[in-house]
């Protein structure tokens, strides 16, 4: 190499993408072309002159562009994307494709991971998702092309794909492995052999000739196999998942990209010869062949380096870069003066560029403050909305704390999203959706939006007393979903989800959770109707036992949640009821814990019979009950009281008795019951962040929370009720964000194929575990 180094610098910059650069194509052809392919939806071929220069934009994906290869015949670009189609195009000179006669391959369920190519009988193969590989044959003049086979051997999503030879193909999985496969030019394919290694994902692969293969893993190693499936190195040193690998042209050099925002370069003895850092995670690598490397970023992106001095940047715009990847690295986590308030800049905080894409900041304007949110790729700050800071009415004739414009589609006026400071932000997004007539699909959206932009004055209260089952009536609360996913609204500062891992940068993260869950809703109108009849049944076999005329006034009382004073006598008389007959009292109990007064009189009244078993005592009944394997409904109920008794006041009750509540509790784990689901994976939550808060938790403690959280959701991973395998999850991950667990820990209790069956859901639950995996 000439005038050249061993050491990688910052040559030139790929800018153009409106939102990050996903995944990178570079040709071995004289004058290579670079094609870039982002969450933009867009597709970008550049020719390097010597100056890279974008010579063809395409259009046509409907979501995230995702894979990229060269097409079976010159002349050729072959695409994938989140829109679970692949895409043919065709160019008239070199890969300056046109739009106009591109070819869309359809079959697969859901997005496309990988792509290659095979000249010989004009062959694409497609891996998905959708846990298929996919090999296409195209037409004589590329006007279509037919699905020929459709392979399902591996046992999760198939994320990667690579190019052996002309006759052998290798695919990596969420299964955690390879396979090789051969194939003919008639499209005819069958696996040769199976390659197991990696303890998580296999996310990248790519052909390592001389050799065999190389493959990249969210279990953030790389491994070097042979052609007969042999390992014979692993490579450790990145802190996230790993992306990306590639191969430089003489097989001497491995590149591979990580989510922990590096690129690192690797020789075949397993050293690491260097680390790039990046502005953010790196999807992406590629070499070229004249040995330069490109990067695509997740600030939108591209990046040539070069080890030949003619083809360095200047030592200014080097500088600059570091300068931008310095301040990345340091940016902060909140914007908050110290005192729990937002903190406000005067004017000339906009005269300094952002610390990061999607960096936001207060500015002091008077009588509001206004949100401003750095644009990176435009490199300027751009108006995202007002925070009121005097009381002033916003447009609706309210008094919001909080008000935001929100672009919904171009050729719509902005719409106002106001929010007052404490209201939960699923409950402001549920209000927004309904006032303007918007899809359910765009909830998760509009509370992250709110909790980031407000700092969390707006935040997720996890009060999920909707979704539970009424023991009096059986109804429940109906939370609408979508499976389908139109355009989101462009909020500022939303973040760039990964479409195979769920990570962004700056996404808020859900852990820890910080707040305890809590049943807040009212008593059902029921609960007297059940005592009365309760009551009239126990009347016929001893009348001592039964609520007496006079008695009912205090019960009545009680009823009403908010009333004071100490707790009639009989309460006692009801605790000595047959079990399967408390139930009505314990909401009761359940009710008057939620709110300060009613909690207030329970507190004396839970000390003076504390929560072990006593003949009589609230705490004889609630474990008679939870061991009792046929009453449901008092199950519920005892459940719900202990798990609003996680609060400031009554936690040192619970604390006092935490081993034995657990195992109390942990009898309800195996049940198949929604509403008994709920309530146990309430209190498990609880009682992860109640140990999250201590200065220091009981080892044992925090190992039995964690099993007990970690065995619900492997037995729970199909589960359809989502909302305690959420909470399930969130307790682990809990634990794990307040390292009281290490991520090996994690990886032990909840297995790789638990993940890999939770993230390919539909639902919330799905990035939850996909965050909690990569912690």
């Amino acid at each position: 190499m000439e005038g050249g180094d061993t050491i990688f610098h910052l040559s030139s910059h790929l800018v153009g993408h409106k939102e990050d650069v996903r995944c990178l194509l570079t040709t071995d052809s004289e004058g290579a072309y670079i094609v870039t392919g982002s969450r933009d939806r867009t597709i970008k071929v550049w020719k390097q002159q010597p100056d890279p220069e974008c010579v063809c934009d395409l259009s046509g994906h409907g979501d995230y562009v995702t894979a990229l290869c060269v097409g079976p015949r010159d002349g050729c670009l072959i695409s994938g994307s989140r829109d679970a189609t692949v895409r043919v195009w065709l160019a008239d000179e070199g890969l300056m494709c046109r739009e106009e006669g591109q070819v869309v391959l359809t079959g697969h369920e859901y997005q496309v991971t990988g792509l290659a190519s095979y000249k010989e009988g004009d062959i694409i193969v497609s891996t998905s998702l959708d846990k298929s590989t996919r090999v296409w044959k195209m037409n004589g003049d590329y006007s279509s092309g037919t699905c020929l086979h459709v392979m399902q051997e591996h046992d999760g999503p198939v994320l990667c794909a690579a190019k052996v030879s002309e006759s052998a193909l290798v695919t990596g999985s969420g299964d955690c492995t390879l396979r090789f496969w051969s194939i003919d030019k008639s499209g005819n394919i069958a696996c040769t052999s199976v390659l197991s290694g990696h303890t998580d994902t296999v996310r990248s692969v790519a052909s390592l000739p001389g050799i065999g293969i190389v493959s990249g893993s969210h279990d953030m190693t790389l491994k070097v196999w042979t052609l007969d499936g042999d390992c014979v190195q692993t490579f450790e040193g990145h802190g996230a998942l790993i992306y990306s690998v590639a191969v430089n042209s003489d097989s001497s050099l491995i590149a591979s990209g990580s989510e922990d925002n590096t690129v690192r370069i690797w020789n075949l003895s397993g050293e690491c010869v260097q680390v790039i850092q990046h502005p953010g995670c790196v999807w992406a690598v590629s070499f070229l062949p004249n040995g330069d490397l490109v990067t695509a970023c997740s600030d939108g992106i591209g990046r040539i380096w070069s080890r030949d001095s003619s083809r360095i940047a200047s030592e200014e715009v080097q500088a600059m870069y570091e300068a931008q990847v310095e301040a990345y690295t340091a940016k902060p986590e909140q914007q908050e003066d110290g005192q729990g308030k937002m903190k406000m800049y005067d004017s000339s905080a906009l005269q300094q560029p952002g610390q990061y894409d999607g960096h936001t900041i207060v500015v002091d304007e008077g009588s509001c403050g206004m949100v401003y949110a750095w644009n990176q790729s435009a490199g300027d700050w751009e108006k995202v909305g007002e925070v009121m800071t005097d009381g002033a009415a916003a447009d609706t004739g309210s008094q919001w704390d909080f008000e935001f414009d929100v672009d919904i589609a171009d050729d719509q006026p902005k719409l106002k999203l106001c929010a007052n400071a404490g209201e939960d932000a699923y409950t402001v997004a549920d209000r927004f959706i309904a006032e303007h007539n918007l899809p359910t699909s765009y909830k998760e959206q509009i509370a992250q939006f709110l909790v980031t932009n407000t700092s969390g004055k707006v935040n997720i209260h996890m009060d999920t007393s909707g979704s539970y089952v009424d023991p009096f009536t059986g109804s429940n609360a109906y939370v609408p979903t979508s499976n389908a996913a139109p355009a989101p609204p462009s909020f500022a500062g939303g973040a760039n989800v990964d479409p195979f891992t769920g990570s962004a940068p700056g996404q808020i993260s859900r852990f820890p959770v910080k707040e305890y869950v809590l049943f807040t809703s009212p008593l059902s109108a029921s609960a007297r109707k059940k005592l009365k009849e309760f009551s009239d049944d126990i009347a016929k076999k001893d009348e001592t036992l039964a609520i007496q005329e006079d008695e009912w006034a205090a019960i009545d009382a009680l009823l009403d949640t908010a009333t004071q004073g100490p707790m009639p006598g009989v309460i006692d008389k009801i605790l000595c009821w047959p079990s399967d007959t408390v139930f009505p009292l314990l909401d009761i109990f359940r009710a008057l814990l939620s709110n300060d007064k009613g909690r207030a009189m329970m507190m004396t009244y839970l000390q003076s019979i504390n929560v072990h078993p006593e003949s009589g005592s609230c705490g004889a009944i609630i474990e008679k009950i939870l061991r009792d394997p046929e009453n449901n409904a008092g199950k519920i109920a005892a459940l719900r009281v202990l798990v609003n008794m996680f609060h400031t006041d009554t936690t040192p009750i619970v604390l006092e008795n935490l081993d034995h509540l657990v195992r109390l509790v942990s009898l309800c784990r195996d049940s198949e019951v929604k509403g008994i689901q709920n309530a146990y994976t309430a209190f498990v939550l609880n009682t992860a962040v109640l140990l999250a808060k201590m200065l220091a938790p009981n080892a044992d403690s925090i190992s039995t929370v964690a099993n007990e959280a970690a065995q619900y959701v492997c037995k729970h991973k199909d589960s359809p009720n989502a909302t305690a395998l959420m909470q399930a999850l969130l307790a682990v991950g809990t634990l794990r964000r307040e390292s009281l667990l290490k991520r090996s820990d994690v990886l032990h209790l909840i297995g790789s194929d638990v993940f890999t069956s939770i993230s390919a859901r539909a639902g919330e639950e799905a990035s939850i575990a996909i965050e909690l995996q990569k912690m």
